[in-house]
């Protein structure tokens, strides 16, 4: 079964670097933000794929990018229904 979201543990299996480090870089803020459910915390994993692809970039850069891809989204959908 494919996981989507997955513990610290698997994002450093699948970053290829230590748990720990995967926590000091969710510290300050240099990987995608994680997803909070209760006291477990995950990272999904479609998204850490797409920040890969992107270049690794910081959380706020990041951030901004999805935000950006979302706008332009939303606008194609109603250009595309209201030509």
């Amino acid at each position: 079964m494919n996981q989507i979201s997955i513990p610290a543990s698997k994002v450093a299996e699948l970053l290829a670097i230590s748990e720990r480090h995967v926590r000091k870089l969710n510290s300050e803020g240099r990987i995608p933000r994680p997803i909070n459910l209760g006291r477990c915390v995950r990272w999904n994993v479609a998204e850490l794929h797409r920040w890969q692809a992107a270049g690794a970039p910081n959380r706020e850069l990041w951030e901004d990018m999805q935000s950006s891809d979302l706008n332009q989204s939303l606008n194609d959908r109603r250009d595309a229904r209201y030509p």
